[in-house]
């Protein structure tokens, strides 16, 4: 008999995941009876333990669910620290991997690794970043889900990868430990930044159950079809630290990558809960 942990690998193998993103896109989209609505957002803040006080707008207020997942805080909940030096954290999350890249290789959990050529299938960025830094940050349910720029600088180019087959994986603690480059297999939006002090990149990954990923310094939005398609182009968009990148329409992944250049970051801890905002270094 198979051990349980492989029968659960099968069984997410074989879940129908596009099709379930899909449902659940136009479920958190429905306009439903103002009442029932309400009821559903007000379950669905209890059942993942959202913190409500900080949203922008009273419980009620948001017409859908997805309206409620991606809500905006208030200015005062993530506050960008002022210091021009500092690095911030690009999201609200638990921190996951992170560490040196040696070469192209990035660690994804204990024993399993992938390449910066699996994540990003662009060979120039895979040199620009040899050698660099990375990091992991998990989105639960219950976090923010906008994704914000960690220092200021120029957005260079931007790309969309669909991922294996148009769909996602699940992203919680058993498929990062069991699914072998799992974030290469799903769906990612990938945000290049030059920046003085050498390129950074913001790779949100999508998951099962994500219906959509938006940017949020282009005026794009990525239909079902499009979605399914590998493309990117070049732009030049000045941002600012802390200006908003793109937003999740459900719980992911976002992979922060460094190039060589004068980073000094500080001390951090595996599985250590971080915000938005608050400094993660210097440079």
């Amino acid at each position: 008999m198979l051990p349980v942990s492989e029968l659960q690998k099968i069984l997410i193998r074989h879940l129908p995941r596009r099709h379930f993103s899909q449902l659940l896109l136009r479920w958190s989209r429905l306009h439903l009876p103002g009442p029932v609505n309400r009821l559903q957002n007000a379950a669905f803040a209890k059942l993942a333990r959202i913190d409500v006080s900080e949203a922008e707008w009273q419980l009620a207020q948001y017409p859908t669910l997805n309206a409620f997942f991606t809500r905006r805080l208030q200015a005062e909940a993530r506050p960008v620290d002022a210091d021009e030096a500092s690095v911030v954290f690009p999201s609200d999350g638990r921190l996951g991997a992170f560490g040196p890249i040696e070469g192209d290789t990035l660690i994804q959990a204990k024993g399993i690794d992938y390449t910066l050529n699996q994540l990003l299938l662009d060979a120039e960025l895979v040199e620009r970043f040899r050698d660099g830094r990375f990091f992991t940050i998990y989105l639960s349910p219950k976090d923010y889900h906008r994704v914000h720029f960690p220092v200021f600088g120029t957005v260079v180019r931007y790309r969309h990868i669909p991922g294996h087959s148009g769909t996602s994986y699940p992203v919680g603690k058993f498929c990062t430990q069991k699914i072998d480059k799992l974030y290469c297999r799903n769906e990612r939006l990938i945000s290049v930044l030059d920046t003085p002090h050498g390129p950074v990149a913001v790779v949100m990954i999508a998951a099962c159950g994500v219906g959509n990923m938006t940017l949020s310094y282009l005026s794009t939005h990525f239909s079902q079809k499009t979605r399914l398609t590998d493309h990117g182009q070049d732009v030049h968009v000045p941002v600012a630290k802390g200006d908003e990148c793109g937003i999740f329409h459900m719980g992911s992944t976002v992979i922060l990558l460094f190039g060589k250049g004068s980073w000094d970051f500080a001390r951090a801890d595996e599985g250590r809960f971080v915000r938005m905002g608050r400094p993660m270094g210097s440079v």
